[in-house]
Formats: structure tokens, sequence, C-alpha cells
């Protein structure tokens, strides 16, 4: 992506102030990074090695 998608957009602000977030996108969309970079940063801020995250995602 030369420029972040219209999820990433509004997801990367929000989950990088640490809140919680529900977005709902199209396939194809840039959703996974749209959560997935977010949480790298944010482990990597932490200084514990029992850092977790817990991703949750629906099926069909």
């Amino acid at each position: 992506f030369d420029i972040p998608t219209p999820i990433q957009s509004i997801a990367w602000p929000i989950l990088s102030q640490n809140r919680d977030l529900v977005g709902i996108a199209s396939s194809g969309s840039g959703k996974t990074l749209a959560f997935i970079l977010p949480l790298i940063f944010q482990l990597r801020k932490q200084s514990n090695d029992t850092s977790i995250a817990i991703i949750l995602t629906s099926t069909r």
C-alpha cells in the first residue's frame, strides 16, 4: 500500500491510544494490518516478557 486504506486510517489513531475498537470492512481492505501494526507497537513498548494479546474474530 502507498497510503493507508480507509479502515487503517480510522483504526490506527484509536488503537495507538490503547483503546478498544470494533471495525467492519470488506475482504481485502487491510483489516489485518489495521490491528496488527498498532498491536506490535504496543507489545514492544511493554517492559516485561509476559506480554499478552487477545484477538477475537468472527467466523462464518
